[in-house]
């Protein structure tokens, strides 16, 4: 099923956007009235996601702090209770959901190819609550943990390769569960979002994970130069840089890392350097791949919506995600 053309408008009471379903002859309008729902507005383009993404998944449901919190669960086939393995938590960015992300990453084919385990949890209200403050509205963090350990219950899973992999608003929440460091990931993989200057100031990990971040000079959303989130009431950013000192900070690593043009592998107009951080400790390095000319996009995946600026077919992020848990270190 293919989604007609729809309309964005913005209100006092938020970001609606209204269209109509080919298959039905209601019309479908859904009001973003968090400020950070307005960051995956392509979402919104791609509601009807495939049955196959649907059939290779299984649901599950918790109950944390008194709320239902519900997430989906790709285990790759064979026995994968004689094995234990990697575990990548796939975190949605606002607006979206774990179906969504399943459709847009890819990461169930990944996991049949390489062997990990892929979940996708929900967040209440299609987004997650970042730049938590203590007691203050649904307890994300607290979700993650429980998950992991329902997870690790139900599954056999390699504690030391837990990695969290998030878009957008997703990826902001994935580098703050690092920061928290209650989980000990083995890494974090953060796609177009840097940490608010507010959740920034609270980032002390416990545990050393490495980082790898991917970012488009030209994201019309989450600005590569930081500042203000291009979204009503959208909180103020790191920019890319300030984002990644502070991650080599923290892991030890050298001041001034190393910058280097990979090959185009595709036409598109974009290009792609990685900035590599070196001497950090153990397990921390820091990666980033800048990608010139691109939006606000999840690198490898063709359908982003123009609005979101140009996407890239020279890198892979699921790709990355993959071959970072078969133990490779490049891309």
């Amino acid at each position: 099923m293919r989604s007609a053309p729809g309309r964005f408008v913005l209100s006092a009471q938020g970001l609606r956007f209204r269209k109509m379903v080919e298959s039905t002859p209601l019309g479908v309008s859904i009001t973003y009235n968090h400020p950070m729902k307005a960051l995956c507005l392509f979402c919104l383009l791609l509601l009807a996601t495939t049955g196959l993404a649907a059939q290779q998944m299984t649901s599950g449901t918790l109950q944390v702090g008194g709320v239902d919190r519900t997430y989906l669960v790709h285990v790759p086939t064979g026995d994968s209770r004689t094995k234990a393995l990697p575990l990548v938590l796939a975190l949605h960015g606002a607006g979206m959901t774990s179906t969504l992300m399943a459709e847009v990453t890819g990461l169930n084919t990944w996991a049949e190819k390489t062997g990990f385990i892929v979940v996708y949890p929900q967040g209440l209200q299609q987004h997650w609550n970042t730049a938590r403050t203590p007691g203050a509205g649904v307890d994300d963090f607290a979700f993650m943990k429980a998950l992991v350990a329902k997870v690790q219950s139900s599954y056999s899973v390699d504690r030391t390769q837990i990695i969290a992999a998030g878009f957008s608003n997703g990826a902001e929440f994935a580098q703050e569960l690092g920061c928290i460091g209650d989980l000990p990931f083995k890494a974090v993989v953060a796609v177009s979002a840097t940490l608010s200057i507010e959740a920034a100031k609270q980032c002390a990990p416990k545990h050393t994970a490495r980082l790898i971040e991917f970012h488009g000079t030209a994201d019309p959303i989450v600005p590569y130069l930081g500042g203000r989130v291009n979204a009503p009431g959208g909180p103020m950013v790191l920019s890319v840089a300030d984002d990644l000192q502070l991650w080599a900070r923290i892991n030890h690593c050298a001041p001034e890392p190393k910058t280097e043009r990979l090959p185009d592998h595709s036409e598109g107009g974009t290009h792609v350097e990685r900035v590599t951080f070196h001497g950090c400790a153990a397990g921390g390095e820091v990666t980033h791949y800048r990608i010139l000319g691109a939006g606000h996009v999840w690198p490898g995946y063709p359908d982003m919506p123009k609005r979101l600026g140009q996407t890239t077919q020279q890198i892979d992020a699921s790709r990355y995600i993959a071959r970072l848990v078969s133990g490779e270190i490049e891309p």
